[in-house]
């Protein structure tokens, strides 16, 4: 368990782009939101997709790559945001990306006092993460699909 007996849960922020080009996953993800919405107590921040043209310069072959845009900036200045306004002692912060590095640093800058967990996801590891966290956890994929709830 990631939380501690002492310790208690004030916000949780869940952080994703809306999937598009894929209808059965894009179905499986709102599903997912809306159980979220339901339930409450979970902020929500949207990112987006990026379409770029994309073309094989040996054999001609064209097509679109999609990249996911802001979610690692959305996710380091809400970390931001929330050690300023002092939400948290304590952050746990679910993700492998690198880039979250220079926020994590800058709140330990700023706030010495306040620590973060980065827990990585499944099949997702950052070197430089661990070297700036506190604390690192690796979560099994047992762990996500007994919380996940399942959807058809």
């Amino acid at each position: 368990m990631l939380l501690q007996p002492h310790q208690e849960l004030e916000l949780v922020r869940y952080f994703t782009t809306r999937v598009r080009n894929n209808p059965s996953k894009a179905k499986r993800q709102s599903t997912f939101i809306d159980a979220l919405q339901a339930r409450g107590g979970v902020d929500i921040d949207f990112g987006h997709f990026l379409s770029k043209s994309m073309k094989c310069f040996s054999c001609g072959n064209e097509w679109l790559r999609h990249e996911e845009k802001k979610t690692d900036v959305n996710i380091a200045v809400r970390i931001l945001d929330d050690a300023y306004d002092d939400r948290f002692d304590k952050a746990i912060v679910v993700s492998g990306d690198s880039d979250l590095v220079p926020a994590i640093q800058s709140v330990y800058t700023r706030f010495p006092e306040k620590r973060i967990i980065v827990a990585f996801p499944p099949k997702r590891n950052s070197a430089e993460l661990k070297l700036v966290a506190e604390k690192t956890l690796l979560l099994e994929k047992v762990r996500f699909d007994r919380v996940y709830c399942p959807i058809q």
